[in-house]
């Protein structure tokens, strides 16, 4: 009756997996081929983005942070991969707003050093 609606492996302890499985392999992540492969890839990107947030702005951190508890939420399947990708989508977006607004900020304090060395002589 709820053979499909669960993994069909066995748990390290011998008990059935009560995880969901994929649509496809009838597995869940954990039980997946290559999931060991993909945890210690995942746990680059984890160390990577921790060395990152100590340098990171603080206008960002909030973000990253999100981030980074998205990740850790698809690891442990409390969240759709699907959910974490239309996030990452939007913190793409955000940061590309955010680097434009920091290079317009800096062009304009180039242009208004540049008007002040040539002594307002350029528009």
């Amino acid at each position: 009756m709820t053979e499909g609606r669960y993994c069909s492996q066995l748990r390290k302890d011998g008990l059935p997996c009560r995880a969901l499985p994929s649509r496809t392999t009838g597995l869940c992540p954990a039980h997946t081929a290559g999931h060991r492969e993909i945890c210690v890839e995942a746990g680059k990107s984890k160390s990577t983005l921790r060395r990152l947030g100590k340098r990171l702005s603080p206008t960002l951190t909030p973000l990253m942070d999100a981030l980074a508890e998205a990740f850790e939420n698809v690891e442990n399947g409390t969240l759709k991969s699907s959910q974490a990708m239309a996030m990452s989508s939007l913190a793409s977006t955000w940061l590309k707003a955010y680097e434009l607004s920091l290079l317009e900020l800096r062009m304009a304090t180039i242009e208004k050093q540049l008007s002040e060395a040539l002594g307002g002589q350029h528009g």
